[in-house]
C-alpha cells in the first residue's frame, strides 16, 4: 500500500516534491491508490511504485518516470506525451486511449498490456517488450520499435506507418488490417505472423512478403498504398526462390501479398 507521507508531499506540488527527490535517495510508494485526473506534469516520479494505482485521465506530460513500477496500473486516457518511461514495468497495465506521443519507452516491459486506441506517434520503444499486448487501433506512426519483442501481440487495424521494425521479433503477431506503409522491416522476425489485408509498400514485398512466407506467416489479401492487390507474380524471383516459396505457401499465383 501507499506511503501516506509520500502522498501528502505529492499534493504540495512539483517544486517541493522534486526538491525532496533530489535531496533524498527514496523510492516513493504510491501504489494502490486513486490519483485520477491529477496534474502531475513536471514531477520527478522515477523509481516510484505505482502498482495497481488509478492514474486514469491524469496529466503526466513530460514526467520523469524511468524505472517506475506501473504493474497493472490504470492509465486509461492519461496524458504521457513526451514522458520518460524508459525501463518502466507496465506489465498488464491499462493504456486504452493513452497519449504517449514522443514518449520514451525504451527498454520498458509492457507484457500483456492493453494499448487499444493508444497514441504512440513518434514514440521510442527501442528494445521494449510488447509481447501479448493488445494494440488494436493503436497509432505507432513514426515510432521506433527497433529490436522490440512483439511476439503474440495483436496489432489489428493498428497504424505502423513509417515505424522502425528492424530486428523486431513479431513472431505469431497479428497484423490483420494493419498499415505498415514505409515501415523498415529488415531482419524482422515474422514467423507464424498473421498478415491478412495488411498494407505494405511494393518495395517491402521481397523483404516482408517473401521472407514472411518462408517463416510460415499467413500472408494474404494485402495491398499497397494505392489500394491495388500485389501478387508474387508481379515480381521476378529466381527459380530457387520460387520453389522455396511454393513449398511454404503453395503456388505463387494463389497468394496476394503486399
Amino acid at each position: 500500500m501507499a506511503n501516506w507521507e509520500h502522498l501528502v508531499l505529492l499534493t504540495k506540488g512539483a517544486p517541493l516534491w522534486n526538491e525532496w527527490r533530489g535531496r533524498y535517495q527514496i523510492q516513493p510508494d504510491l501504489s494502490g491508490i486513486n490519483l485520477t485526473k491529477l496534474d502531475l506534469s513536471g514531477f520527478d516520479l522515477s523509481h516510484t511504485n505505482f502498482t495497481r494505482t488509478d492514474l486514469s485521465l491524469t496529466n503526466l506530460y513530460q514526467c520523469q518516470l524511468e524505472l517506475a513500477n506501473m504493474t497493472r496500473t490504470n492509465l486509461i486516457g492519461a496524458q504521457l506525451a513526451g514522458a520518460n518511461l524508459s525501463w518502466v514495468t507496465l506489465i498488464g497495465a491499462r493504456l486504452i486511449g493513452t497519449r504517449l506521443m514522443a514518449a520514451n519507452l525504451s527498454g520498458s516491459a509492457l507484457l500483456g498490456a492493453n494499448l487499444t486506441y493508444a497514441d504512440l506517434v513518434e514514440a521510442n520503444l527501442t528494445g521494449a517488450d510488447l509481447s501479448r499486448t493488445d494494440c488494436t487501433d493503436a497509432l505507432f506512426i513514426g515510432a521506433n520499435l527497433k529490436q522490440a519483442q512483439m511476439a503474440d501481440a495483436n496489432f489489428h487495424r493498428a497504424n505502423l506507418e513509417r515505424t522502425d521494425l528492424r530486428r523486431t521479433n513479431a513472431r505469431s503477431a497479428n497484423f490483420t488490417n494493419a498499415t505498415l506503409l514505409q515501415a523498415y522491416v529488415e531482419q524482422a522476425n515474422f514467423k507464424n505472423a498473421i498478415l491478412i489485408n495488411t498494407k505494405f509498400d511494393r518495395d517491402q514485398v521481397r523483404i516482408l512478403g517473401f521472407d514472411a512466407a518462408q517463416q510460415g506467416a499467413l500472408v494474404t489479401g494485402t495491398c499497397d498504398d494505392d489500394g491495388a492487390d500485389i501478387c508474387f507474380g508481379d515480381f521476378e524471383f529466381s527459380d530457387s526462390e520460387a520453389d522455396e516459396t511454393a513449398a511454404h505457401i503453395g503456388t505463387t499465383s494463389e497468394l496476394a501479398i503486399g
